[in-house]
Protein backbone atom coordinates (compact mmCIF):
# COMPACT_ATOMS: atom_id res chain seq x y z
CA UNK A 1 0.00 0.00 0.00
CA UNK A 2 1.35 3.40 -0.99
CA UNK A 3 1.24 5.81 1.96
CA UNK A 4 3.49 8.60 0.69
CA UNK A 5 3.07 10.45 -2.59
CA UNK A 6 6.04 12.60 -3.61
CA UNK A 7 5.98 15.20 -6.39
CA UNK A 8 8.78 17.26 -7.93
CA UNK A 9 8.33 20.87 -9.04
CA UNK A 10 8.56 20.94 -12.86
CA UNK A 11 10.58 24.17 -12.65
CA UNK A 12 13.28 23.61 -10.02
CA UNK A 13 12.80 19.88 -9.22
CA UNK A 14 12.36 20.47 -5.47
CA UNK A 15 10.49 17.52 -3.98
CA UNK A 16 7.35 17.64 -1.86
CA UNK A 17 5.48 15.08 0.20
CA UNK A 18 1.91 15.81 -0.90
CA UNK A 19 0.33 12.82 0.83
CA UNK A 20 -1.77 15.02 3.16
CA UNK A 21 -2.68 17.65 0.56
CA UNK A 22 -6.32 17.58 -0.53
CA UNK A 23 -5.90 20.47 -3.00
CA UNK A 24 -5.13 19.93 -6.66
CA UNK A 25 -1.99 22.08 -6.70
CA UNK A 26 0.95 23.05 -4.51
CA UNK A 27 3.09 26.18 -4.40
CA UNK A 28 6.84 25.66 -4.67
CA UNK A 29 9.33 27.96 -2.99
CA UNK A 30 10.69 28.80 -6.45
CA UNK A 31 7.37 30.54 -7.18
CA UNK A 32 5.86 27.85 -9.41
CA UNK A 33 2.37 26.56 -8.64
CA UNK A 34 2.03 23.10 -10.14
CA UNK A 35 -0.65 20.41 -10.36
CA UNK A 36 -0.26 17.46 -7.99
CA UNK A 37 0.19 14.11 -9.71
CA UNK A 38 -1.22 10.97 -8.12
CA UNK A 39 -0.36 8.26 -10.67
CA UNK A 40 -0.72 4.53 -10.31
CA UNK A 41 2.43 3.07 -8.76
CA UNK A 42 4.73 0.79 -10.71
CA UNK A 43 7.42 -1.59 -9.54
CA UNK A 44 10.98 -0.36 -9.88
CA UNK A 45 13.70 -2.06 -11.85
CA UNK A 46 16.48 -2.31 -9.27
CA UNK A 47 19.22 -0.37 -11.08
CA UNK A 48 20.42 1.88 -8.24
CA UNK A 49 21.20 1.28 -4.58
CA UNK A 50 18.56 2.81 -2.29
CA UNK A 51 21.24 3.87 0.21
CA UNK A 52 24.13 5.30 -1.83
CA UNK A 53 22.57 5.73 -5.29
CA UNK A 54 25.31 3.79 -7.12
CA UNK A 55 24.47 1.52 -10.05
CA UNK A 56 23.85 -2.14 -9.26
CA UNK A 57 23.72 -5.11 -11.61
CA UNK A 58 20.47 -7.01 -12.03
CA UNK A 59 21.93 -10.14 -10.43
CA UNK A 60 23.57 -8.37 -7.46
CA UNK A 61 22.28 -9.37 -4.03
CA UNK A 62 24.16 -6.52 -2.31
CA UNK A 63 25.58 -3.17 -3.37
CA UNK A 64 29.31 -3.49 -4.09
CA UNK A 65 29.87 0.09 -2.88
CA UNK A 66 28.06 0.28 0.48
CA UNK A 67 27.09 -3.35 1.14
CA UNK A 68 23.34 -2.70 1.45
CA UNK A 69 21.14 -5.59 0.40
CA UNK A 70 19.47 -5.24 -2.98
CA UNK A 71 15.82 -6.21 -2.57
CA UNK A 72 12.50 -5.66 -4.27
CA UNK A 73 10.43 -6.60 -1.23
CA UNK A 74 7.25 -4.65 -1.98
CA UNK A 75 6.02 -5.04 1.59
CA UNK A 76 8.30 -2.13 2.49
CA UNK A 77 7.62 -0.01 -0.59
CA UNK A 78 5.21 2.58 0.77
CA UNK A 79 6.17 5.66 -1.30
CA UNK A 80 6.41 6.78 -4.92
CA UNK A 81 9.46 8.37 -6.55
CA UNK A 82 8.76 12.06 -7.33
CA UNK A 83 10.47 11.73 -10.74
CA UNK A 84 9.56 8.32 -12.20
CA UNK A 85 6.78 7.24 -9.77
CA UNK A 86 8.35 3.86 -9.10
CA UNK A 87 7.70 2.29 -5.70
CA UNK A 88 10.18 3.22 -2.97
CA UNK A 89 11.12 1.45 0.26
CA UNK A 90 9.95 3.02 3.49
CA UNK A 91 13.35 4.55 4.19
CA UNK A 92 15.64 5.26 1.27
CA UNK A 93 17.92 8.01 0.03
CA UNK A 94 17.78 7.22 -3.70
CA UNK A 95 15.24 5.78 -6.14
CA UNK A 96 16.19 2.24 -7.13
CA UNK A 97 14.91 2.83 -10.67
CA UNK A 98 15.94 6.31 -11.88
CA UNK A 99 18.55 6.99 -9.17
CA UNK A 100 17.27 10.43 -8.12
CA UNK A 101 18.05 11.52 -4.55
CA UNK A 102 14.94 11.38 -2.35
CA UNK A 103 14.72 14.50 -0.18
CA UNK A 104 11.11 15.74 -0.01
CA UNK A 105 9.81 18.73 1.91
CA UNK A 106 6.58 18.11 3.87
CA UNK A 107 3.41 19.97 2.92
CA UNK A 108 1.02 20.11 5.86
CA UNK A 109 -2.77 19.92 5.90
CA UNK A 110 -4.84 23.13 5.92
CA UNK A 111 -4.82 25.14 9.15
CA UNK A 112 -8.21 25.30 10.89
CA UNK A 113 -9.90 28.69 11.21
CA UNK A 114 -7.22 30.53 9.21
CA UNK A 115 -7.52 31.64 5.61
CA UNK A 116 -5.48 33.60 3.10
CA UNK A 117 -5.86 37.38 3.48
CA UNK A 118 -5.54 37.75 -0.30
CA UNK A 119 -7.84 35.07 -1.78
CA UNK A 120 -9.55 33.51 1.31
CA UNK A 121 -8.39 29.96 0.56
CA UNK A 122 -6.94 27.71 3.26
CA UNK A 123 -3.46 28.28 4.67
CA UNK A 124 -1.06 25.51 5.67
CA UNK A 125 2.25 25.23 7.46
CA UNK A 126 5.54 24.42 5.75
CA UNK A 127 9.13 24.07 6.89
CA UNK A 128 11.67 24.88 4.17
CA UNK A 129 15.38 24.45 4.89
CA UNK A 130 14.66 24.81 8.59
CA UNK A 131 12.51 27.93 8.20
CA UNK A 132 8.87 27.64 9.37
CA UNK A 133 6.33 29.49 7.27
CA UNK A 134 2.66 29.50 6.31
CA UNK A 135 1.55 29.46 2.68
CA UNK A 136 -1.57 29.67 0.56
CA UNK A 137 -1.65 26.80 -1.92
CA UNK A 138 -4.10 28.68 -4.13
CA UNK A 139 -2.44 32.06 -4.78
CA UNK A 140 1.09 31.24 -3.57
CA UNK A 141 1.22 33.93 -0.88
CA UNK A 142 3.48 33.49 2.14
CA UNK A 143 3.09 34.48 5.80
CA UNK A 144 6.33 34.72 7.81
CA UNK A 145 6.90 35.86 11.35
CA UNK A 146 9.34 38.73 11.78
CA UNK A 147 12.17 36.53 13.04
CA UNK A 148 12.04 34.21 10.01
CA UNK A 149 11.71 37.12 7.58
CA UNK A 150 14.71 38.88 9.11
CA UNK A 151 16.77 35.67 8.99
CA UNK A 152 15.99 35.11 5.30
CA UNK A 153 16.87 38.70 4.47
CA UNK A 154 20.18 38.42 6.31
CA UNK A 155 20.96 35.19 4.42
CA UNK A 156 20.21 36.91 1.11
CA UNK A 157 22.63 39.71 1.90
CA UNK A 158 25.27 37.11 2.75
CA UNK A 159 24.50 35.07 -0.38
CA UNK A 160 23.26 32.11 1.70
CA UNK A 161 19.51 32.12 1.01
CA UNK A 162 17.78 28.78 0.22
CA UNK A 163 15.43 30.77 -2.02
CA UNK A 164 17.74 30.95 -5.00
CA UNK A 165 15.44 33.15 -7.10
CA UNK A 166 15.87 33.60 -10.85
CA UNK A 167 13.06 31.12 -11.49
CA UNK A 168 11.07 30.81 -14.68
CA UNK A 169 7.71 32.54 -14.93
CA UNK A 170 5.01 29.87 -14.98
CA UNK A 171 2.66 32.09 -17.00
CA UNK A 172 0.03 32.21 -14.28
CA UNK A 173 -1.44 35.60 -13.39
CA UNK A 174 0.05 37.13 -10.28
CA UNK A 175 -2.27 38.44 -7.57
CA UNK A 176 -2.78 42.19 -7.82
CA UNK A 177 -1.78 44.26 -4.82
CA UNK A 178 -4.98 46.27 -4.97
CA UNK A 179 -5.35 49.46 -2.94
CA UNK A 180 -6.54 48.77 0.59
CA UNK A 181 -5.51 46.73 3.58
CA UNK A 182 -5.20 43.02 4.27
CA UNK A 183 -6.03 41.52 7.63
CA UNK A 184 -3.34 39.74 9.63
CA UNK A 185 -3.75 35.92 9.49
CA UNK A 186 -2.88 35.74 13.21
CA UNK A 187 -4.84 38.54 14.89
CA UNK A 188 -7.21 39.80 12.19
CA UNK A 189 -6.06 43.42 12.51
CA UNK A 190 -5.38 45.38 9.34
CA UNK A 191 -1.78 45.28 8.15
CA UNK A 192 0.27 48.15 6.76
CA UNK A 193 1.33 47.91 3.09
CA UNK A 194 4.86 49.27 2.63
CA UNK A 195 7.38 49.73 -0.14
CA UNK A 196 10.02 47.32 1.12
CA UNK A 197 13.29 49.03 1.95
CA UNK A 198 11.85 52.37 0.84
CA UNK A 199 13.01 52.03 -2.77
CA UNK A 200 12.52 48.43 -3.94
CA UNK A 201 9.07 49.02 -5.50
CA UNK A 202 7.98 45.75 -3.86
CA UNK A 203 4.86 46.17 -1.73
CA UNK A 204 4.66 43.91 1.31
CA UNK A 205 2.15 43.92 4.18
CA UNK A 206 3.35 44.18 7.78
CA UNK A 207 1.61 43.36 11.04
CA UNK A 208 3.50 45.14 13.79
CA UNK A 209 2.95 42.28 16.24
CA UNK A 210 3.04 39.12 14.16
CA UNK A 211 4.67 39.07 10.74
CA UNK A 212 4.89 39.85 7.06
CA UNK A 213 2.61 38.86 4.19
CA UNK A 214 4.18 38.51 0.73
CA UNK A 215 2.25 37.78 -2.46
CA UNK A 216 3.51 35.12 -4.87
CA UNK A 217 7.05 35.78 -6.13
CA UNK A 218 7.47 38.75 -3.74
CA UNK A 219 9.82 36.84 -1.45
CA UNK A 220 12.11 36.07 -4.39
CA UNK A 221 11.94 39.68 -5.51
CA UNK A 222 12.78 40.95 -2.01
CA UNK A 223 15.73 38.57 -1.60
CA UNK A 224 17.05 39.30 -5.10
CA UNK A 225 16.82 43.02 -4.37
CA UNK A 226 18.66 42.64 -1.07
CA UNK A 227 21.31 40.51 -2.75
CA UNK A 228 21.83 43.24 -5.35
CA UNK A 229 21.97 45.93 -2.68
CA UNK A 230 24.54 43.96 -0.70
CA UNK A 231 26.77 43.78 -3.78
CA UNK A 232 26.51 47.51 -4.38
CA UNK A 233 28.52 50.19 -2.63
CA UNK A 234 25.53 51.50 -0.70
CA UNK A 235 25.10 50.26 2.91
CA UNK A 236 21.67 48.83 3.63
CA UNK A 237 21.58 49.61 7.32
CA UNK A 238 21.69 47.86 10.67
CA UNK A 239 19.50 45.62 12.79
CA UNK A 240 15.85 45.81 11.80
CA UNK A 241 16.75 47.32 8.43
CA UNK A 242 14.46 44.95 6.58
CA UNK A 243 11.41 46.39 8.28
CA UNK A 244 12.00 50.00 7.36
CA UNK A 245 8.73 51.75 6.76
CA UNK A 246 6.95 49.59 9.33
CA UNK A 247 4.77 51.50 11.75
Amino acid sequence: MVKRILNACPNCRRQYDVSAVAAESVSCTCGRIFQIERPDPRHAAQMHCHVCGKRVAMDDVACVFCGDLVTLDELHEDALCPECFARLPEKCSFCGDCGVRIDPQPVGPPLPDRDCPRCRHALRRRVVDGHPLVECGACGGLWLNHKVFEALCNEAENDESPWDGHHEDDGQPHPDHAPGYLDCPDCGDLMNPRNFGGSSQIIVDFCQAHGVWLDRDDLHRVLDWLHGEARSDEPIGGIGKHQRGRR
